[in-house]
């Protein structure tokens, strides 16, 4: 009898203690009982896609100090099946960004032919990769390894619209830096013909000689055309103006545009040219400290000078006060 009420009560109340019941009461609360949103979430690291690591580790066989060319081509060779393998996979579900330091990569340390194969690898996504700011080094990198590249590279940023891009906070600093560092004469004149409008560019294909502004107004077989290039040159102009980016404003890139448009209104009679002068004009004079950080920039100055002088020249004329005669006035008042 004793065990057993031993053993029952040992068994019936084993909770009677004070410190188990203290230890029960603060013991924190289950999760089940918490809100979702308060349950902490688990710490888990990204997990690498097997095609990302393969690339890694080339890239960084490809990158070893000490390494002979031979081998390191063999590991850009390497690289360049890995990058062909999925490339297309990869660009078509989110763009080239994943791919950007393998094709990095492959135009630091493969040869003319890598180069040219990266370049192509990625055409169509010129225009992506400038307003993409993972893809900002690639795109300039590939006009600064690849030569052969620019026409391809150029033809698309222009194709999507320079005024788009100039107006994107990303791209145009790529755009800006690819006018001033990577492009020549012929591609500088297209990049500017781009903020003439779609009308230009259709007259640049048709004559080739096309060069400025002033060239695409006269080589215009309507005269509805000058009116459409001269219109959508002023518009962007003004949209750029009304920005108020110093970045874009003190580029040579604007300047240039802005230059050739002030000149080609030199074709159009004296009537006809001042209403397009009007609203261009006074937003040259409010940023005048701007216009003056390049060549094209001064001529646009003196232009601008010009236009005031001319408009200046006619003679004030006095205000012309009553004459009274004395002699009359006094015979009146008498």
């Amino acid at each position: 009898m004793s065990a057993f009420a031993n053993c029952a009560a040992s068994t019936a109340d084993p909770l009677a203690s004070p410190t188990r019941t203290r230890l029960i009461l603060s013991a924190p609360v289950p999760a089940a009982n918490l809100p979702l949103a308060a349950l902490p979430l688990p710490m888990l690291s990204p997990v690498t896609p097997p095609w990302l690591g393969a690339m890694r580790r080339t890239c960084k066989l490809v990158q070893q100090t000490h390494l002979s060319p031979k081998k390191r081509q063999r590991h850009v060779r390497a690289l360049r099946t890995l990058v062909d393998a999925y490339a297309p996979w990869v660009i078509a579900h989110g763009g080239p960004a994943p791919l950007a330091p393998a094709l990095e990569c492959m135009l630091e340390y493969g040869d003319g032919e890598d180069k040219v194969h990266v370049a192509r690898s990625l055409e169509g996504w010129y225009a992506a990769m400038a307003r993409s700011p993972d893809c900002q080094t690639l795109l300039l990198k590939i006009l600064e390894s690849c030569p052969s590249a620019h026409s391809l590279v150029f033809g698309e940023l222009v194709l999507y619209g320079v005024l788009l891009l100039l107006l994107h906070c990303t791209a145009s600093g790529v755009l800006l830096a690819a006018y001033d560092a990577h492009a020549d004469e012929d591609e500088r004149a297209s990049i500017v013909r781009g903020l003439h409008g779609h009308v230009a560019c259709q007259v640049a294909e048709r004559r080739g000689s096309v060069r400025s502004l002033g060239d695409a107004l006269r080589e215009c077989r309507q005269p509805g055309e000058a009116y459409l290039i001269l219109g959508a040159t002023k518009n962007n102009l003004l949209t750029i103006f009304n920005q108020q980016n110093p970045v874009i404003l003190s580029s040579a890139l604007f300047h240039r545009a802005l230059c050739e448009y002030l000149q080609a209104l030199h074709v159009l009679p004296k009537q006809l040219s001042d209403p397009w002068r009007s609203d261009v004009v006074p937003k040259c004079m409010e940023h005048v400290g701007l216009l003056a950080l390049s060549a094209d920039g001064t001529r646009i100055i003196e232009e601008i000078n010009s236009i005031v002088e001319n408009t200046m020249t006619m003679p004030i004329m006095p205000p012309i006060m009553p004459t009274i005669d004395m002699e009359s006035a006094s015979t009146r008042l008498a």
